[in-house]
């Protein structure tokens, strides 16, 4: 540049108009930062969390069973079935526990149609014996959500272990007697 282009930027009408558009810039992005953080906050503010006690699901009429049903996700199973008026047969290894489960349902869903029972997979004769008692309070089954696993122990270890009928564990507990419930047939059935 020569010195006449420079003097020509430096006069003080130029200087005053590069801080005006400095500032206009600034204004903008500034400006342009509010309405983005207007939006947001309008996004956040009208987003609403869906409520878990709000049922839309009627199953009235449906009957369940819910395998380990006593704590974790086999519990929430048969409290979002409860919720939605099914009829729901909530197990447990413990009669005790499968009681009290059954019980705390009741009492979050004011749904009167939860019971517990003991079924134990890991043993042929208790699934036998809760078939029969089933079949003897229901004629239909029409929901079957197997939350039962394997002890973690038992899943993860080398040798197979096996149960008092003599059986893998984790496959009696995760398929086969699984599949013995199912297989007993109802009344209706009949």
């Amino acid at each position: 540049m020569d010195s006449y282009d420079t003097a020509a930027e430096d006069s003080p009408e130029s200087v005053m108009r590069r801080r005006i558009e400095v500032l206009v810039n600034l204004v903008k992005e500034w400006l342009l930062a509010v309405l983005i953080l207007v939006v947001l906050l309008g996004a956040v503010a009208s987003y609403r969390r869906p409520s878990l006690h709000v049922s839309r699901t009627d199953m009235t009429g449906r009957v369940a069973i819910i395998t380990q049903s006593c704590s974790g996700r086999g519990f929430l199973h048969a409290e979002t079935l409860a919720r939605w008026n099914a009829t729901v047969t909530v197990t447990c290894e413990s009669e005790n526990e499968a009681k009290a489960s059954a019980a705390s349902i009741v009492e979050a869903t004011g749904n009167p149609n939860v019971r517990g029972m003991l079924l134990d997979l890991r043993s042929i004769h208790s699934v036998k014996a809760f078939a029969s008692r089933f079949r003897e309070a229901h004629n239909s089954l029409h929901v079957l959500v197997n939350s039962a696993d394997a002890p973690e122990s038992v899943a993860t270890s080398g040798p197979f272990l096996l149960t008092q009928d003599g059986i893998d564990s984790v496959l009696q507990v995760r398929s086969l007697l699984l599949a013995r419930v199912v297989s007993c047939p109802l009344p209706a059935q009949q």
